[in-house]
């Protein structure tokens, strides 16, 4: 059986909220799966930022993450880097190489040791960007709640 979708739509009060009204439509994909899906998440799609888009897949992968981990205890070069994991050097190499790409991590040269630093700026670049959709889920869920209050009032 292929699953069908149920649409529900609910429109908020322009008027008291102060703006455009966001619509909220339920959509169900079968009998236990359903999700909120408002009207309003499309144009916040098209700010599209690659450089966020390149950090968050870098830290997608658990090893990359807990070198990150590593690295917020102070520089390291990648032989140290190396020493926890059960991979060589050259494929720790391979994943500061994509942590470099994605603008979380800095290598230098001091002298023949080539230390890697956490790029504090690109990881509290992310921190905001997590911050604000954090805030705007929340005054969304704010918005939906006090529509279904009224909603239960008005019956």
């Amino acid at each position: 059986m292929t699953p069908t979708c149920l649409v529900v739509v609910y429109g908020l009060n322009a008027a008291t909220a102060g703006c455009v009204a966001p619509r909220y439509i339920q959509v169900r994909v079968c009998a236990s799966k359903s999700f909120l899906y408002c009207e309003g998440m499309r144009s916040s799609l098209a700010h599209v930022d690659p450089a966020l888009d390149a950090a968050f897949a870098a830290l997608a992968d658990p090893v990359r993450r807990r070198l990150v981990n590593r690295l917020a205890a102070g520089a390291a070069t990648v032989k140290e880097l190396a020493e926890p994991f059960a991979l060589t050097p050259q494929a720790i190499s391979h994943h500061v190489a994509v942590l470099r790409r994605a603008g979380l991590v800095d290598q230098s040269r001091d002298g023949t040791r080539r230390p890697c630093r956490l790029n504090v700026r690109e990881l509290d670049r992310l921190s905001t960007w997590i911050d604000d959709q954090r805030r705007e889920w929340n005054d969304r869920l704010d918005a939906l709640e006090a529509h279904l209050e009224h909603s239960k009032e008005g019956q």
